[in-house]
């Protein structure tokens, strides 16, 4: 455990559960490395997970984690599920779950509008992406450590 010179750039490697974490500080001051990796191993030694392993979760492991909730649970709707994984797959792409923001989702909701979708289907892919957030909080250890603002759209599809 320590900071170390790559290039010009300063990186800090520390261990939890007996499994090494590298990662870059993005500074040139070993000062900054330093003060990261305390703040690492301050996480760890009060039984936290560091931030930087929040930071190297995807979309693709809550997807995935969501599939296999929705397969144990016995659902019927695993088509609509896979399809729902399929949609924000397409617009987030694999991306760390630390960068999908209220932002980005706000950016989701108009794509979708746009493509034409009536905001009851856009509301089953939010609710998808809000069930993956709550299992990666109620693993063990958690896979996050916030859950993003997921708006909800209000549905007007009364049968006539």
């Amino acid at each position: 455990m320590g900071i170390y010179k790559r290039g010009n750039v300063w990186w800090y490697k520390f261990k939890k559960d007996g499994r090494p974490y590298y990662k870059s500080s993005e500074s040139t001051d070993p000062a900054e490395a330093e003060r990261l990796l305390k703040i690492a191993q301050g996480d760890v030694a009060r039984g936290k997970t560091p931030i930087v392993i929040f930071n190297q979760v995807t979309l693709d492991e809550l997807a995935q984690d969501f599939l296999t909730d929705f397969r144990i649970q016995k659902r019927r709707t695993i088509a609509h599920a896979e399809r729902f994984v399929r949609q924000l797959k397409k617009f987030f792409g694999n991306a760390k779950v630390t960068r999908i923001t209220t932002t980005k989702i706000r950016q989701y909701i108009q794509k979708r509008q746009e493509d034409g979708l009536a905001n009851a289907s856009i509301n089953r892919e939010l609710s998808a992406l809000k069930r993956m957030f709550s299992l990666a909080a109620e693993a063990d250890p958690p896979k996050i450590d916030r859950i993003p603002k997921i708006p909800m759209l209000i549905e007007d599809n009364v049968r006539k």
